[in-house]
């Protein structure tokens, strides 16, 4: 005798499975920046902004002379950190907008076939967007 699945504890499961995919995706197109290096953007693109607008700190004037590497100058560093900050504003935007969509059909889901569904247009999506922002 077979007893089905709780509709409950598949939606959970995807939608663990969804955090987990997220995550993992981000990873992969973050590439190389360390933890530290993520957690001090926001100290970065505050300072670029602050740099570009004449208003910097002597403290994030400082912060971003350190970052220069081999003859670079702070106002290309700056326009380099603001530049990336909005590759990958739009980058977490979009999987965002993924995965929010995923778990709100999922959550919303009343049988097995809606839950497959809203899977397959997720991973429908992702694809496509992973496609669009890797250049192919």
């Amino acid at each position: 005798m077979t007893y089905p699945i709780p509709i409950e504890y598949t939606k959970n499961h995807w939608i663990e499975r969804i955090n987990q995919s997220f995550e993992e995706q981000m990873l992969l197109v973050l590439g190389g920046s360390t933890q530290m290096e993520r957690d001090t953007w926001a100290l970065q693109l505050a300072a670029a902004k602050a740099h570009q607008t004449g208003t910097a700190t002597p403290e994030q004037s400082n912060l971003l002379s350190a970052i220069c590497a081999g003859g670079e100058t702070v106002a290309a560093l700056a326009m380099g950190i603001i530049g990336k900050a909005r590759v990958v504003e739009h980058i977490i935007g979009t999987a965002l907008g993924i995965k929010r969509r995923a778990e709100k059909a999922i959550e919303a889901a009343t049988t097995h076939e809606e839950i497959d569904a809203a899977i397959q247009i997720a991973t429908e999506e992702s694809k496509a967007a992973f496609a669009a922002i890797m250049g192919g």
